[in-house]
């Protein structure tokens, strides 16, 4: 039994931490591993653990087959009864600028982050490339407070507000470089800017606070002749904007995990899986199955999750249809 995992030994299941399996000389079937699953009556999410194979004596364990994830799937978290009760209907809508010209885009409303301190909306006119601030006193007549033009600062893709701090994440306007966060006050006054990894895709703050964390999308040319390594930017602001300098950002890749080798699919390089498990150490390990052409889990990284319990992020891996893990 590995000691990682979401699920708690003795509490969701009953293992040994180390256990012995036998195979009969010549044997090619399967050998049994009894784990008992520790049933409670409180509802809660989906758990794991790890199990894996190791320590072979007169025997070889085939690399990339020695881990096996076990989910244990909560079953006493009920769905409510549909009472069909829940209806919805248009207060009020607000347009950023006009839509189209022709079949032109002129702008767009693509994210929205609403600060309960301010009652006011914040949002990413990422085609026009304005912030557009708005006042939700009034749900029933929204009025524009402020249009801010950010096309200066780079691409807008993202847009979070927390207790009168704005933040809006930037691709440079060359995709393949470096982006960068921009601060601004509740008025869309220019605060402080700060270098992230390239191409950040989306963005939003730990529940203290004190980081402000995105995802790096690192997004290939349309070729895929270049194309930078997706990663995770945590910006700790504990101090402060006005004291924010590049020394508080901490950027990291996934490198580490892409497969051996790197490089792009083709002659040499047969797509990946994995089957069970995962890892820590290099290579994406036992249960990632890397779709992207490049066959790299270091591309493709668009959303960052914060845990609300714990001091981590889940930035997901859109194109491998996965996630990991990262401690802030």
């Amino acid at each position: 039994m590995q000691a990682f995992g979401t699920a708690t030994a003795d509490q969701d299941f009953t293992c040994a931490t180390t256990q012995t399996i036998t195979f009969p000389a010549g044997a090619t079937g399967p050998q049994m591993l009894t784990i008992p699953i520790l049933d409670d009556a409180a509802g809660g999410e989906t758990e794991y653990f790890v199990v894996r194979l190791q320590n072979a004596a007169n025997a070889t364990i085939t690399a990339g087959a020695t881990d096996t994830l076990v989910y244990i799937r909560d079953n006493d978290a009920a769905a409510p009864a549909r009472t069909n009760t829940v209806s919805l209907s248009l207060l009020q809508s607000y347009q950023t600028g006009t839509p189209f010209s022709g079949t032109t885009q002129l702008n767009s409303a693509e994210i929205v982050s609403y600060d309960a301190s301010t009652k006011r909306l914040y949002v990413a006119n990422s085609v026009g490339g304005k912030l557009a601030i708005l006042s939700l006193a009034n749900p029933a007549a929204i009025p524009a407070i402020a249009s801010i033009d950010i096309k200066t600062y780079g691409g807008l893709n993202s847009v979070y507000a927390r207790n009168d701090l704005i933040a809006c994440n930037l691709e440079n306007t060359n995709p393949r470089a470096n982006g960068s966060v921009v601060f601004f006050d509740q008025n869309g006054v220019f605060q402080k800017q700060a270098t992230v990894g390239a191409m950040p895709d989306m963005l939003t703050f730990s529940p203290d606070g004190r980081y402000v964390l995105t995802a790096n999308e690192g997004e290939p040319n349309a070729a895929y002749t270049t194309g930078p390594e997706g990663s995770v930017s945590m910006i700790d602001i504990l101090g402060g904007i006005a004291g924010l300098t590049q020394a508080n950002v901490t950027t990291a890749g996934f490198t580490a995990y892409n497969r051996p080798g790197g490089g792009a699919a083709g002659a040499g390089h047969p797509p990946l899986r994995w089957a069970g498990g995962h890892t820590r150490h290099g290579g994406a390990g036992p249960g990632a199955r890397i779709h992207s052409r490049e066959r790299r889990l270091a591309h493709g990284l668009h959303y960052a999750a914060r845990k609300k319990r714990h001091c981590g992020a889940r930035p997901g891996q859109q194109a491998d249809n996965g996630h990991s893990a990262s401690g802030l």
